[in-house]
């Protein structure tokens, strides 16, 4: 297994959806990414667990976290959690299989990537900033 290429892939699906101004496989905090800057994306590596099978290659299983702001802004008729639906659908539609295909594998890179676990979401309703996190776990054969 080669972790870079597997991430340089995942960040360039979900970098590439539509409506995301700001994305890095760096992690900033919420209050350091501005509302202009927003939507923004972060991938935030979480762990890397290695089984093993005597006699079968070593499986990772790598879980990544997807952070995802947004701002309504100053507009109070704008529904907070909108533009976060809209992002969050893009995610799982970025990492659905190509028609025909049965899992996503980013090109063959992996052997399954997909979003599984719970999405934690705070949609603003306090205030102007929204922010939801996503679970991306990644399947791999060594």
């Amino acid at each position: 297994m080669t972790r870079e290429p597997i991430m340089v892939a995942l960040f360039a699906k979900l970098s590439a959806i539509p409506g995301v101004i700001t994305s890095s496989r760096v992690l900033e905090t919420i209050a350091s990414v501005s509302p202009a800057e927003q939507p923004a994306l972060f991938l935030a590596p979480r762990s890397q667990v290695a089984m093993r099978v005597r006699g079968l290659p070593t499986r990772w299983v790598i879980d990544v976290a997807v952070y995802v702001y947004t701002n309504r802004g100053n507009d109070l008729t704008v529904v907070p959690d909108t533009a976060m639906n809209t992002i969050l659908d893009a995610i799982e539609a970025a990492l659905e299989p190509a028609p025909g295909v049965e899992v996503q594998t980013l090109g063959g890179l992996c052997d399954q990537v997909l979003i599984e676990g719970v999405v934690e979401t705070d949609e603003g309703a306090l205030g102007d900033q929204a922010i939801a996190i996503v679970p991306v776990r990644i399947h791999v054969s060594k």
